[in-house]
């Protein structure tokens, strides 16, 4: 078929061309139209205060990199949904169904944004995502540190009672040490490197529990600023809808078209190859190139 014969079936079937994909926008405009108005609000987060330090867990070139996708893995995991569902009215499938997390470009500042049929419940739940998110990630490290801190104090306490039983059985140690014998002097000596290894280890614990503490204050719920609901405008809800709905109803619309032509095709035998009436051989008779000789 050639390209006339193209544009004359869509001629002859311009009805359906047309009334399918608007009948489809139609039904996409009315869902729309009669879906309940969403609301949106969102919860900024900065990570600026959050990324860096000798102890921290995001420092090094990477720190921002691995903060984000952190944040994002965290704020939509099912574990945040279930713990923010329970601070604010709402389910832990909804939160988890309308919850988004975006990055501005290649900054540490991430967006977090709720989406509802209810105004009054979106602030809230998107503070509470992102607050639920931010305690997820740095309240582990807090506990961690702060049980370092208590091994590092038990180890010096452990460490200051073997070197002071060993200076009460050798109290020449502090009187007259060259007395000592070499055995008991190097012993001693080993228990003193134990214990400023004791302390250095407890410094570090408690340098590590401060700044773990600092970005737990600094990640706190006072720290994130949310926006009130907004209502999303109508005429982009429209376009999302509308516009597949017309394309797939054009895309039905050919193919039906292609369907109604293929059925309107006569499918019988093929005509038989032969003399038609009138030629000169006469009815029925076939004609040989010998015919004119005698």
């Amino acid at each position: 078929m050639e390209i006339v014969d193209y544009l004359r079936i869509a001629k002859r079937r311009l009805a359906i061309l047309i009334a399918v994909p608007v009948l489809a926008g139609v039904l996409a405009v009315g869902y729309v139209l009669l879906t309940p108005q969403q609301y949106t609000a969102s919860a900024y987060v900065s990570g600026s205060t959050l990324v860096g330090g000798e102890y921290g867990p995001y420092s090094g070139p990477q720190g921002v990199e691995h903060l984000v996708n952190d944040f994002v893995a965290t704020t939509t995991s099912p574990v945040v949904a279930t713990m923010a569902a329970e601070r604010v009215d709402a389910t832990a499938r909804d939160i988890a169904d309308s919850i988004e997390v975006t990055r501005a470009g290649l900054s540490s500042h991430v967006e977090v944004t709720y989406t509802t049929s209810d105004p009054d419940e979106a602030r809230p739940v998107v503070a509470a995502v992102a607050a639920e998110s931010l305690e997820n990630m740095f309240a582990p490290s807090v506990r961690i540190a702060e049980a370092q801190v208590e091994s590092a104090k038990q180890s010096l306490r452990d460490a200051n009672t073997a070197a002071s039983e060993f200076q009460g059985r050798h109290p020449d140690l502090l009187t007259s040490p060259r007395e000592a014998s070499p055995t008991v002097r190097a012993e001693h000596k080993d228990l003193l490197a134990e214990q400023r290894a004791a302390r250095e280890t407890l410094t570090v614990a408690l340098q590590t529990a401060t700044q773990a503490k600092a970005q737990m204050t600094a990640s706190s719920a006072e720290a994130i600023q949310s926006t009130p609901a907004r209502r999303e405008p109508l005429a982009p809800r429209l376009l999302v809808r509308a516009l597949p709905a017309v394309g797939t109803g054009l895309f039905l619309a050919v193919g039906l078209v292609a369907l109604l032509e293929l059925a309107g095709r006569p499918f019988g035998r093929p005509e038989p190859v032969g003399p038609r009436s009138g030629d000169a051989a006469g009815d029925g008779a076939v004609s040989s190139p010998y015919s004119g000789i005698r």
